[in-house]
């Protein structure tokens, strides 16, 4: 299990993952989508990494700069719900 509060770089985690969809349900509204709370340390500003189970990855992008970022998910993992990335 990793330490509490996390860092990482958005550069450490290989290629982009393709694109999260939400899903689609002919019976309502769709329910709430997982996330992991990020702080973009360098360019000052929050976000989220949406849960992709397709592709095994929590992934989004900087709301500044647009970098990618995106953490694996695994077993031995972490039960922390908020990190510090810093963009490239």
């Amino acid at each position: 299990m990793s330490p509490p509060g996390e860092v990482f770089s958005v550069t450490d985690y290989g290629p982009e993952p393709r694109p999260a969809t939400p899903p689609v349900s002919a019976a309502g509204p769709a329910s709430p989508r997982a996330f992991l709370g990020v702080h973009y340390v360098r360019c000052r500003v929050y976000g989220r990494l949406y849960r992709d189970e397709a592709a095994g990855v929590y992934a989004g992008r900087c709301p500044r700069c647009g970098a990618h970022a995106h953490v694996r998910i695994g077993p031995g993992g972490t039960s922390q719900r908020f990190f510090q990335a810093y963009c490239p």
